[in-house]
């Protein structure tokens, strides 16, 4: 069993690594965890070398490194290829190797499980269904004739019941090949000839009747009244306004609801001027902080901020016509 990993050099990220004294050792189980990006999955490349035990491939020609076992041996990148570690590695490299999800052909290499003496009908059990699927796809390479035409003759019902839907009675009524089957099936096959209708004039008449009867409801003309011109236009005057510099009060600048709920109690305290102390709070509202609350929130960036909330409302309440 692995006991550390003592270096490593020129892999990924570890560019010099050394084994820290106080990293504990490798135990039976490990988790190894870290933020993306941190090396691990590079680690997992190491245990791979380890595995693959073959010359070390060209992107792997500069890699140093030395594993200590428990039985105190070391492994480097110069005798990796006697190793007896019996290593099995599962990452991203291994599913891009065999997992081609996003290739044209959409191959997927063989994955062997041992599965054990023990679960021996399930080894015959799958041995049964591989040989169940080679003789169907016997079957089919010996018969596709018949399967090809069975696949053509459904395909006449689909074209065949849209072509009576939508050429003869303009879509006026539902037709499709279930409905198409369910009328063959009513008539009796020695009859079939007699309810086959060639006379263009009797076709005619039938597509008349039937778009009389049933006719297509007209549907209403709808126009959005939206507002898509003048949201830009106003758009690009709020980014285009620069409000020129004035003393602001930080907290308020860094806290929307908290600018909004002083702009509102700023207004109430308006209407009562005779109360000199806050309602949350209990000091005093001094003459100076009335002044500049009042300036605050009629200087030009008062006015930018109010002008944009304006437009997101505008905005919002174009979205809500569209998705209604």
């Amino acid at each position: 069993m692995i006991k550390r990993i003592s270096s490593i050099k020129n892999l990924g990220i570890y560019k010099d690594f050394k084994w820290d004294a106080n990293t504990p050792d490798f135990n039976d189980k490990n988790i190894i965890y870290g933020w993306n990006y941190s090396g691990k999955t590079t680690l997992s490349r190491l245990f791979r070398i380890l595995a693959n035990k073959s010359e070390l491939e060209n992107e792997y020609k500069a890699v140093e490194f030395s594993v200590q076992l428990e039985n105190g041996k070391n492994i480097t990148e110069s005798n990796q290829l006697d190793n007896s570690l019996d290593i099995v590695v599962f990452n991203s490299d291994f599913i891009k190797d065999n997992l081609h999800f996003d290739s044209a052909e959409h191959k997927i290499k063989g994955i062997l499980f041992d599965i054990g003496e023990e679960s021996a009908d399930i080894r015959e059990k799958l041995n049964n269904v591989q040989k169940q699927i080679n003789e169907i796809n016997e079957w089919l390479r010996q018969n596709h004739q018949y399967v090809d035409a069975f696949n053509n003759f459904e395909n006449l019902f689909t074209s065949e019941s849209k072509k009576i839907k939508n050429e003869h009675f303009e879509s006026s009524i539902e037709f499709n090949k279930g409905h198409f089957k369910r009328i063959l099936e009513s008539i009796d096959p020695k009859s079939l000839q007699s309810h086959i209708i060639l006379e263009l004039t009797k076709l005619s008449e039938i597509r008349a009747n039937a778009l009389a009867k049933e006719p297509l409801a007209k549907i209403e003309d709808v126009v959005l009244p939206l507002s898509f011109k003048s949201i830009i236009e106003e758009t690009a005057l709020c980014l285009s306004s620069e409000p020129s510099l004035s003393e602001d009060d930080v907290l308020l600048e860094q806290n929307t609801e908290l600018y909004m709920w002083s702009k509102h109690g700023k207004e109430i305290y308006e209407q009562y001027p005779d109360i000199q102390r806050c309602a949350f709070c209990g000091s005093i509202l001094t003459n100076e902080r009335r002044k500049f609350l009042n300036t605050y929130y009629n200087n030009e960036a008062a006015k930018l901020r109010t002008r944009i909330n304006s437009l997101l409302q505008q905005i919002d309440n174009e979205a809500s016509i569209v998705i209604d």
